[in-house]
Formats: C-alpha cells, sequence, structure tokens
C-alpha cells in the first residue's frame, strides 16, 4: 500500500510540473522583417533565376552569384511574386571577379525588365542612381558617376548596400553612410532585384548575401 501511495504521488507532483511549464515556446519571429534570404540552399524558389552562353545566375557557396561573360549587359534576378512599397533592404555585395566597367546593384520598384530604379556601383568605387522608363531610356539623379569614401573597393571586398524607401523619400545607402536621397511617392510598389552589369569588357562576377528586407 505505501509503495503504491508513493508511486501515485510521484505521477501526481511530475503532472503539476508539467502543466506549471505550460507549452515549450518557439521562436518569436520579427513582425518588422518582410523577407529575408541568406542564400543557404543550392536553389531558392523566392527567385527567378537563368542561365545562357551569356551569363549565369544562380545560388552558389551560400550567395546569390551573377555571372556575365558578354560586354554590355546587364543581368538580375528578380524576388518573384512579392511587391514591396516601403521597405528598409539591405544586402551584402561583392564583386568575385570585375573589370573597369563591371557594376552591381539593387533594382526596385520594378514593373517590368525596362521599368525600375536602381542603386548601382561600380568595382573602383563609384556609385550612380538612375531610373530605366519604360520603352528605353534612363533618367539620372547624379550627373555623372560619383565616386564615394564608403565603397569598399577590391575583389572579395563586401560593401552593404541599403535603400530605404519611405514616405515621400527614398535613400541610398553604402555601409551606413548616405549616397543620395530622392523623391518618391509612396503609393508606388514594385519587385526587388539584385543585378550585374558589363560595358565595354566581359567577364564580371557578383555576389549577393544576407538580404533583409524590414518595415522602414
Amino acid at each position: 500500500m505505501f509503495w503504491q501511495r508513493t508511486v501515485l504521488l510521484s505521477i501526481i507532483f511530475i503532472a503539476l510540473l508539467v502543466a506549471c511549464s505550460g507549452p515549450a515556446k518557439s521562436p518569436v519571429a520579427d513582425p518588422d522583417i518582410l523577407f529575408e534570404d541568406t542564400f543557404d540552399g543550392v536553389s531558392s524558389g523566392y527567385w527567378r533565376t537563368e542561365a545562357d552562353e551569356s551569363g549565369v545566375t544562380s545560388i552558389s557557396d551560400g550567395a546569390m552569384v551573377i555571372e556575365i561573360k558578354a560586354p554590355n549587359m546587364l543581368q538580375y534576378t528578380a524576388l518573384a511574386d512579392k511587391q514591396f512599397s516601403e521597405f528598409d533592404l539591405g544586402v551584402d555585395a561583392t564583386f568575385m571577379n570585375s573589370n573597369s566597367g563591371s557594376t552591381l546593384g539593387i533594382l526596385l520598384r520594378m514593373a517590368g525588365p525596362d521599368d525600375f530604379l536602381r542603386l548601382e556601383l561600380m568595382a573602383d568605387g563609384r556609385y550612380m542612381v538612375e531610373r530605366l522608363n519604360p520603352g528605353g531610356g534612363w533618367t539620372r539623379y547624379l550627373d555623372d558617376w560619383e565616386k564615394s569614401p564608403a565603397i569598399i573597393t577590391g575583389l572579395g571586398a563586401a560593401n552593404r548596400l541599403r535603400v530605404v524607401a519611405q514616405g515621400t523619400e527614398i535613400s541610398f545607402y553604402a555601409n551606413d553612410e548616405l549616397l543620395l536621397t530622392i523623391p518618391d511617392s509612396p503609393a508606388v510598389g514594385g519587385q526587388i532585384g539584385l543585378d550585374a552589369g558589363t560595358f565595354g569588357e566581359p567577364g564580371t562576377r557578383a555576389a549577393f548575401d544576407n538580404l533583409t528586407i524590414r518595415k522602414p
């Protein structure tokens, strides 16, 4: 009888411990994060990728990699089926192989392959903010490509690029330094993309990692 009572009391005590402890807590997602990607898999259903004789876009070695083999070419990958109007975007961007005309950057307000706004960096530390208009033709927000000491040059050097679209303005940053702010309509949304480009010379390889899109 004593043994049965001891077992019964032990069972009740364990049940009380379980009841008092409550259910196991799962990690709480950050409600301010709209989207993030560390590109750790070998493929991602979030991004549109492609490959042909002129260039390859793929997820490789934990990064989104854009490789261009032809001159005078722009190649990009877009975040499929997602639209953003107001946001705070950050991504690590690195030239893995480049020449004097190599570029990389962020596309935003994308309505199609010939309608977007972009922040673009050259391998020599210059940058440009410009819009590709529907039907062709570029609108530049700077007179020419502008040098910034905030941009780190050299192969393998990562620059943290950031774009903040909030209210009536869009601000562009490199490594937490403000590059430029331009007027914008808060009602305008669009897709997000990552791009790389060449001018007169072929041979560019750019890598993007640790992309986060947050509420501004």
